[in-house]
């Protein structure tokens, strides 16, 4: 089994707990600094307020103040935070990864430079790192929401 660590605990990062959890991994959630309200009710019942459903109950729930704990010994990070937070995850989380894990981002969309071209999140992260950095970043896309992954609704 593995260790799945997702940094943000909107939609999509939870719906991908289905598959992930269903699949034998261990999985442990972190909210980000404006999940404590979410990240609390998950305790209290697995219920995510904003997907309207409920995660498998083995899932373990982490407020970012716990963020080193959740990330000891992962084997795979997602990144699921809203595009408002793709820098801050850039300040506060890279700099804490463990470079020898693969980091796969769920965060949707792209930067749109002035010259007009267009940058993914994962290689704006990659700009942000040390050039010696062997951190690896991907990204998940495709035609696929948050509630049809969590109701196993595939497209």
């Amino acid at each position: 089994m593995s260790i799945v660590t997702l940094i943000g605990s909107g939609q999509m990062a939870s719906a991908l707990t289905f598959p992930l959890f269903e699949n034998g991994h261990e999985i442990r959630l972190v909210g980000s600094p404006l999940d404590d309200e979410i990240i609390d009710r998950l305790r209290k019942d697995d219920y995510h307020v904003n997907l309207r459903r409920t995660l498998h109950s083995g899932v373990k729930y982490f407020k970012l103040n716990q963020v080193e704990e959740a990330l000891k010994n992962a084997d795979l990070v997602v990144c699921g935070v809203s595009s408002f937070g793709v820098d801050w995850f850039a300040d506060e989380i890279l700099p804490i990864l463990d470079e020898s894990v693969p980091l796969i981002s769920v965060t949707k969309g792209m930067l749109d430079n002035e010259d007009g071209s267009l940058t993914t999140y994962p290689e704006y992260w990659e700009n942000k790192l040390p050039k010696d950095s062997k951190l690896k970043i991907y990204a998940i896309g495709g035609p696929c929401t948050a509630r049809d992954l969590s109701d196993h609704d595939y497209s």
